[in-house]
């Protein structure tokens, strides 16, 4: 749970990517459409909502993500 996941994929295929994503993934890219800036961005933005939620579960224990 504290670790975001990200998942890096060659063939895109939504109802893998919902599953994956239900599984605990946090967001998916595409191999053949990444670049560097998207890249970055995407770890940046999971990293924190990943923080943001620690804290809310850490101020409130009953929050539930």
């Amino acid at each position: 749970p504290q670790v975001p996941i990200i998942l890096f994929t060659g063939i895109y295929q939504k109802a893998i990517a919902n599953l994956l994503v239900k599984a605990g993934a946090l967001d998916y890219l595409l191999k053949e459409t990444i670049s560097l800036e998207i890249l970055e961005r995407t770890i940046f933005y999971n990293l924190e909502r990943t923080r943001l939620l620690n804290d809310l579960k850490f101020l409130d224990p009953s929050f539930v993500y």
